[in-house]
């Protein structure tokens, strides 16, 4: 299959796919905050951030690290590609049942100073972590090889999952246990039906020669600095909503989480295409890296134009959704607006941290989360405290801009010739052409093939 084909064919099944993903992740909260209380919801989100930051012991950054790795030997060398899924998955085994019994062991030492009901959360919790490190192992090796339907596929069903428990939660009732427990038999469903695909994928590689100690040499090499930047992304990620419990309480946790599964709804229309690159860009880094440059141009201005379109489009809508969906998150509308504001710098992401994983660069995918980490944190807090949740969407984007500036800069020292040509971006081109059409007949075909498939 042609590079061009390969990113047109991956763009729409991310397109499709993040829309529904997107989507359904989005009735599944609007259902979750109908069924429960402001401080439950909160509560909720306390809890989901307690499951992600266990995670930074789970998967080590190789939810990026080990697909681009795979995409990189699976056709010269599958024995080496081979060996890395084997060890990868040993090693993701090992890390879930010691991370699960840990939080269980933790959530009895605490029983007698919490409520029975926070107790029973770390319980679940500890129980997704363990399903979860089996995801990874499925994840890494559909991404890897580039089987997005399926990579994509997976997610689409346990979102799909997700939204129907949910729903059940809200028509039949059920508190903030009910709730948490959807997340880790969502995920174990899509484990059980996409089990057979990967046992195919592993069967058709060879047998012979595997290399033994490959994944310890990649963690080595440059790996180490995306196990450096897993626990700095998901602190990061998982702060803002400690600081505002700090200073702001629960119910106003609730209120900030609902902005931000806004935003991330919106911005996942535009991650598609980075989905694609990132496998992509380290197959054609290892052949030719000086397509790179064109792949990264062209995947900034697609992705440009679309973040306008519907940065502008949100703006002027948003405080009629909130009063037909969120009436009681109404407070939640000029943080949304704030927020857009990170959507307008989405495409530089799109292309750019794809582009330093290509290069293998990580080690200044690291140097910016190390330098902006402080920045953030006072930032954060002292606008938090100022000026409540106001302040805290200003200080996201201020953070943003300033994590923008610095990738660039460090993608710049890397490979000079990654320099931003306005030129190249605003100018529509044959291979524009090309690529636009090869995207929207996919899009089409598939969109089609499911009508015929309803219909029959």
């Amino acid at each position: 299959m042609s590079l061009t084909r390969k990113i047109a064919e991956g763009t729409a099944v991310y397109t499709i796919g993040n829309f529904l993903n997107n989507f359904l992740g989005f009735l599944t909260a609007f259902f979750l905050i109908k069924a429960l209380g402001k401080f439950e919801y909160g509560l909720l989100t306390l809890a989901l951030s307690v499951f992600t930051i266990s995670t930074i012991f789970l998967d080590l950054g190789s939810l990026v690290l080990i697909p681009s790795e795979i995409a990189r030997y699976r056709k010269e060398n599958p024995e080496i590609a081979k060996s890395i899924i084997r060890e990868f998955a040993i090693l993701q085994i090992l890390l879930g049942v010691t991370i699960s019994l840990v939080l269980f062991i933790i959530s009895f030492l605490i029983k007698n100073n919490y409520s029975k009901e926070v107790t029973n959360l770390l319980w679940i919790v500890s129980f997704m972590v363990a399903i979860k490190a089996i995801d990874n192992i499925f994840s890494v090796t559909f991404y890897g090889f580039t089987k997005f339907k399926l990579h994509q596929g997976r997610e689409i069903l346990n979102g799909v999952a997700k939204c129907v428990l949910a729903f059940l939660v809200l028509y039949l009732g059920g508190g903030v246990l009910i709730a948490i427990a959807i997340y880790p038999i969502s995920m174990l469903i899509a484990v059980m039906i996409f089990s057979p695909y990967f046992l195919n994928i592993i069967q058709s590689l060879p047998t012979s020669h595997e290399v033994k100690g490959i994944i310890l040499r990649i963690y080595k090499a440059h790996g180490k600095f995306v196990v450096a930047n897993v626990p700095l992304k998901k602190v990061r990620a998982e702060m803002p909503v400690w600081i505002i419990q700090y200073f702001l309480g629960v119910e106003m946790v609730a209120v900030f989480s609902v902005a931000l599964k806004v935003i991330s709804f919106l911005r996942g229309l535009l991650m598609p295409l980075n989905k694609v690159l990132f496998p992509v860009l380290s197959e054609v880094s290892a052949r030719d890296r000086s397509r790179i440059h064109m792949v990264a141009m062209r995947g900034m201005k697609y992705t440009g134009i679309l973040s306008f379109i519907i940065s502008l489009i949100s703006f002027i809508l948003m405080p009629l959704f909130f009063k037909l969906a969120f009436k009681e998150y109404m407070e939640a509308v000029n943080l949304v607006r704030i927020l857009l504001l990170v959507l307008l710098l989405s495409p530089l992401f799109v292309v750019v941290t794809p582009s330093l994983y290509a290069l293998r660069g990580q080690r200044y995918i690291f140097s910016v989360l190390f330098y902006s980490l402080p920045f953030y944190v006072a930032v954060f807090s002292v606008l938090t405290y100022l000026f409540g949740l106001i302040g805290s969407a200003l200080s996201w984007v201020l953070y943003t801009i300033f994590i923008a500036v610095l990738q660039y800069r460090f993608l710049i020292r890397l490979e000079p010739n990654m320099c931003i040509s306005w030129r190249e971006i605003f100018k529509i081109d044959e291979y524009d052409k090309k690529i636009i059409r090869e995207i929207y007949d996919n899009i089409r075909r598939r969109l089609h093939g499911l009508y015929t498939n309803r219909d029959n």
